[in-house]
């Protein structure tokens, strides 16, 4: 177990921080979303708020929307946020199960996302969407985050992304988190052994949304230009699961905690935005492997027959 990680905790009711031997080596050192290069800046911004009152936001007219920006990553996780949604929303409806998604999470040793899919697939969760996350919060550092949540009005890994001291409020502790489908396998009355946590049913395709939103908030920026940040699994990956065509339509900005309208201040005017929804979804047909044709055996001295 990590020296800095939390004490073993096994009532299976609760989240568990308990983690297999992690494997860190020097050449991994991943980067949280929002903590790389800068861009260049120079942002045209407008204030929006929730007519709730418990959130707020610049809006940038001019989003360079890379992942590791610290300014502009929250364009690159709304849009991807929305097309994982959209995915999650085409599974359910051709398959036309009686329950919603399901958000789960289990341990990983490393980052490996063959690993973490396989392990997807044991566990009976392998139709999802995975993410993966390399840290958790230090726990004597717990309490400390959330009085910077309260004081800020922002989550815990926002406070953990803009502070300076990182390294000293998290721990390599490899997780996986699942938003899918599928019977998990059963745990055995009485054991002790932590396979995984179903954190929640997720109600709506907003509730899909604003969860993968917050998973993509703290997962790790890719070591290369094109390098994922998430991956489909099972009958949700795009080799399988397959759309007709995307349509162009307008909708407003929504308050990521409530899912309100966002506003200008003062006023009922929101902010409309061009987005892309995925129509017509299907499942892939099989393709059937064509016979191969046999041709003239070739004899030791050359000939054939």
């Amino acid at each position: 177990m990590p020296a800095s990680g939390p004490k073993t905790n096994k009532k299976l009711t609760l989240y568990l921080d308990t983690v297999p031997e992690a494997q860190s080596t020097s050449e991994e050192k991943p980067e949280m979303v929002g903590r790389g290069f800068a861009c260049a800046g120079g942002f045209v911004t407008e204030k929006m708020v929730c007519p709730n009152g418990d959130y707020e936001t610049d809006i940038h007219m001019n989003s360079c929307g890379r992942v590791g920006c610290p300014t502009c990553w929250p364009t690159w996780a709304r849009r991807a946020s929305k097309r994982g949604a959209q995915r999650v929303k085409g599974y359910y409806s051709l398959m036309r199960v009686n329950y919603r998604p399901r958000h789960a999470t289990f341990d990983l040793v490393d980052l490996d996302p063959k690993k973490a899919k396989a392990r997807a697939k044991e566990l009976g969760l392998g139709d999802c969407l995975l993410v993966i996350h390399p840290w958790r919060i230090v726990g004597e550092k717990k309490s400390e985050v959330g009085r910077a949540c309260a004081v800020k009005g922002i989550k815990r890994y926002d406070v953990v992304r803009e502070s300076r001291n990182f390294d000293e409020l998290t721990y390599y502790s490899p997780h996986a988190h699942v938003i899918g489908f599928g019977k998990a396998t059963a745990i055995m009355k009485g054991s002790d052994t932590y396979e995984y946590h179903i954190i929640s049913k997720l109600k709506s395709d907003n509730d899909v949304e604003a969860c993968l939103y917050y998973l993509l908030s703290h997962t790790f920026i890719p070591k290369t230009k094109n390098g994922a940040t998430y991956w489909y699994c099972g009958k949700c990956s795009p080799q399988v699961l397959k759309h007709a065509r995307p349509v162009k339509t307008s909708e407003v900005l929504h308050c990521p905690k409530c899912h309100h309208a966002l506003v200008y201040p003062g006023t009922n005017i929101c902010r409309e935005i061009k987005v892309i929804t995925q129509v017509g979804w299907y499942f892939a047909a099989k393709k059937k492997r064509k016979p191969g044709t046999v041709g003239p055996r070739v004899l030791l001295d050359g000939s054939h027959e």
